[in-house]
This record gives C-alpha cells, sequence and structure tokens, in this order.
C-alpha cells in the first residue's frame, strides 16, 4: 500500500476488518465511526455537536470511509456514488 491513511480511515479500516459480515452497508459504517468519534471528541473535552463544521463525529465518518473507498480498501454492496453525491 503505497498510501498512507490519516487517523480516521486507520480506526475505519481496523472496524471494518474486525467485523467484514456486519459492515459490508456504507450507512453501517458510519453510524458505528461516528459513534468511535464523537466519544473520542468527547473524552477530550471537546463538544463534537456543536462547531462550524457541524457534527464532526460524522464529517469525520463520511470522509474516512470515502477514502478507503478511493483506495480501494473496503468493498461494499451499493455503488458508493449514489451514497456520497446527495451530500455534495
Amino acid at each position: 500500500m503505497d498510501e498512507k491513511l490519516t487517523e480516521y480511515e486507520d480506526e475505519a479500516l481496523l472496524l471494518v476488518k474486525a467485523y467484514p459480515k456486519k459492515y459490508h452497508r456504507i450507512e453501517e459504517i458510519i453510524k458505528d465511526l461516528r459513534s468511535v468519534y464523537m466519544d473520542a471528541y468527547l473524552a477530550r473535552g471537546l463538544d463534537a455537536r456543536r462547531t462550524s463544521q457541524g457534527d464532526i463525529g460524522l464529517t469525520a465518518a463520511r470522509e474516512a470511509v470515502e477514502g478507503l473507498l478511493e483506495k480501494s480498501l473496503i468493498k461494499i454492496e451499493e455503488d458508493p456514488r449514489f451514497y456520497f453525491k446527495r451530500d455534495k
């Protein structure tokens, strides 16, 4: 693997590899990653919901999943173009 993973992508990849049967849909991966990232932000004393970016836990989760899909490190059953297109 030539490309370096971000901290969020690395964490997302570990989660998906640990439970491959559970994480085959984008929504499931993002939902659980959002919880992981929100807990991490809150543990650091940051309010992850009230920022200029909105919900940074959700943003980080989406960016991590998009990055892993672009790098072909995860495979999912649905077409990711349809999922991410509506947010852009």
